[in-house]
């Protein structure tokens, strides 16, 4: 499975106020990295494919359970949330979310989703008018 992964860019729009002195020690001690945000480790990448009546796409969730996602479709965009408490302080949350465009061809009224060992897994089903369908050829 291929997977893609969002890395924020490193850039002086990420990282205000940072000058020449504190860049020099971003190669050694963690301790002397600039702090980034609590929510910036948790990406969502996702495998996508397609057959002849559906796109199917496989999302990376380690840790959520189905509780903790919520799936929302509009204007044919799906927006994938998550949000669980973290398991390193019980007052801070994790959060995280996705918004992906989907193709005209996808019938969003019926499509469906399962979570199981950090995947989420969604299956998109093409309308039934875009799908392929084989013309019989008849004898005279």
């Amino acid at each position: 499975m291929k997977l893609i992964r969002y890395t924020q860019p490193n850039n002086a729009v990420c990282r205000p106020n940072r000058n020449g002195l504190e860049s020099l020690f971003d190669g050694f001690d963690p301790f002397f990295a600039w702090p980034q945000p609590l929510h910036s480790n948790l990406h969502l990448s996702f495998d996508s494919r397609e057959d002849k009546d559906n796109f199917y796409l496989q999302v990376e969730v380690p840790g959520f359970r189905r509780e903790d996602l919520k799936l929302n479709v509009v204007d044919q965009v799906l927006t994938i949330q998550g949000r669980r408490k973290s398991w390193k302080d019980e007052n801070a949350e994790s959060t995280v979310e996705r918004a992906i465009n989907l193709p005209e061809q996808v019938d969003p009224e019926k499509i469906s989703a399962r979570v199981e060992d950090g995947i989420l897994s969604i299956t998109l089903p093409k309308r039934e008018e875009v799908k392929p369908r084989e013309i019989q050829i008849k004898l005279n």
